[in-house]
């Protein structure tokens, strides 16, 4: 080593050129050394491979972060809005119960969420949502989850309808682990616009489906329908007209008071709170009555009822002297 004029040393340049290449070679090894530990090591929140059924090949599929799931759960749409807009949000994100935000959207019954993800990311778009998502353990597709949504509305309608139109048809007909398929869903919960749109848009899987002999969704329908009853014998009608000669729905019987000339009732058949009494009787001219007798009865009401059902009553009894029933 030599001293230039302010003292310092220094090196040869063919002492420093070698010097260069064995520290660019060690840095080369250390890298490979990362790389291989990595792929025998991958870490969670690094893209990940998941096969779905009924879906060909596989979608790559990454964690958010947990302020995004958080916003997903409670249904947070400015965050989840700020979440895509930083590229933290797509629709092949997945949590740790390997579900996607569309997945969580639905269940949680966030629908303009589901409609948000549907639009932004269409299914076959890059970073698109997954319509062959399937539960892992309940084997339920996005279609099953949908048709048990109470109520059903135009959300859920749009939902259903960018899903049904992008999923194969080995999704479309996917039985969960009970052997149901979404149709059986829509029957059990009378959800008439899902079996509509279904025959009208895709009717030979709805064939297929309704013609299977082990799991017809239509016959889950028809459990459903009130069972007819048989009609009354003759000589139940006539007994039951003898007991009363009023109908059933209608207890006006319980209003009425004692019969006599022109007597009321006890106080204890009497309905509570009755300050107004009708007083019917037949004519003693009228056929079926002997001369001069007279057959009455008291109705017994309420006059505040009777005034607001009749304008006619209601100036009669502003005139009406108050009498003792």
């Amino acid at each position: 080593a030599t001293l230039t004029s302010q003292g310092s040393p220094t090196r040869s340049p063919s002492r420093l050129k070698s010097a260069q290449q064995v520290h660019q070679q060690a840095q080369q090894q250390q890298q490979q050394q990362q790389q291989q530990y990595q792929q025998q090591n991958p870490p969670a929140n690094l893209s990940r491979q998941r096969s779905v059924p009924g879906q060909v090949g596989a979608q790559q599929t990454c964690e958010g972060p947990p302020a995004l799931w958080k916003a997903v759960h409670v249904g947070d749409m400015h965050q989840v809005v700020a979440f895509i807009r930083s590229g933290q949000c797509h629709g092949g994100y997945r949590d740790a119960s390997d579900h996607s935000v569309l997945w969580h959207a639905i269940s949680f019954s966030h629908l303009q969420l589901a409609v948000l993800m549907l639009e932004t990311f269409p299914p076959g778009s890059q970073n698109g949502i997954d319509p062959c998502e399937v539960h892992s353990r309940r084997g339920d597709t996005l279609l099953h989850l949908l048709c048990q949504l109470r109520p059903f509305g135009p959300e859920s309608a749009k939902v259903f309808k960018g899903i049904a139109t992008s999923a194969p048809p080995e999704t479309f007909e996917h039985l969960n682990k009970a052997g149901c398929s979404f149709m059986h869903h829509a029957a059990s919960t009378l959800n008439f616009w899902v079996l509509r749109y279904v025959a009208r848009h895709f009717p030979r899987p709805l064939k297929r489906m309704i013609c299977n002999d082990r799991q017809a969704p239509l016959k889950v329908l028809s459990e459903q329908l009130p069972r007819p009853t048989a009609p009354p014998s003759a000589k139940d009608a006539s007994a039951a007209a003898s007991k009363t000669n009023f109908p059933a729905y209608l207890n006006f019987g319980s209003l009425l008071g004692g019969e006599g000339s022109g007597t009321s009732s006890s106080s204890s058949s009497r309905p509570l709170f009755a300050d107004l009494a009708f007083d019917v009787c037949r004519d003693s001219n009228a056929g079926g009555a002997s001369q001069g007798q007279r057959r009455s009865v008291h109705i017994f009401a309420h006059r505040a009822v009777v005034a607001s059902q009749s304008p006619v009553l209601l100036k009669e009894l502003q005139h009406l002297p108050t009498l003792e029933l």
